[in-house]
């Protein structure tokens, strides 16, 4: 398979993880990265492939609705950073 990104787009702070490897962090809000590489290798082809998403402030969907995420072909390394964000140091 070849690899793909995973936009986390309503996601808001966490970790993901695709068929147990670890994707890495993600934090939107603090930009600049959007989305997340993930290697071809580590997609099975011919099974079912687990993503885990551990959201670590609140889920982008209610209790009636299914999460998602969006696999795109493209990487969103430029998003601009927000002005709003928390800050991370005092």
């Amino acid at each position: 398979l070849l690899p793909t990104t995973i936009s986390n787009g309503y996601w808001e702070k966490g970790i993901a993880y695709i068929n147990k490897y670890n994707l890495g962090r993600y934090w939107p809000v603090m930009g600049p990265q959007v989305t997340l590489y993930t290697p071809g290798v580590w997609l099975n082809p011919s099974a079912t492939n687990s993503l885990t998403m551990i959201e670590l402030q609140s889920s982008p969907c209610g209790s009636k609705q299914t999460c998602s995420i969006e696999l795109v072909d493209y990487p969103i390394l430029d998003k601009p950073i927000s002005f709003h964000a928390p800050l991370l140091f005092k």
